[in-house]
């Protein structure tokens, strides 16, 4: 839901707490990461956030084997 809310922030230009948000979007995605969980962000939007590359790889990661484990 965090990941839907800061996305919607981006796209109606509300700025207000910006970096506080994207400081917890980051955590939440760590998180995920970290536990092996499919994370809420989408491979295609993480470019939208401020995540590194070792995190963008990670949900890449995530999203591609749950596409692999439906198709098998």
């Amino acid at each position: 839901m965090l990941v839907c809310c800061c996305g919607r922030g981006q796209i109606i230009c509300d700025w207000s707490d910006y970096d506080a948000r994207m400081k917890k979007l980051v955590h939440i995605v760590q998180d995920q990461l970290d536990k092996n969980r499919l994370p809420s962000v989408h491979p295609h939007h993480s470019m939208l956030y401020p995540l590194s590359h070792t995190q963008r790889k990670g949900i890449a990661a995530r999203h591609a084997a749950l596409c692999l484990e439906k198709v098998n």
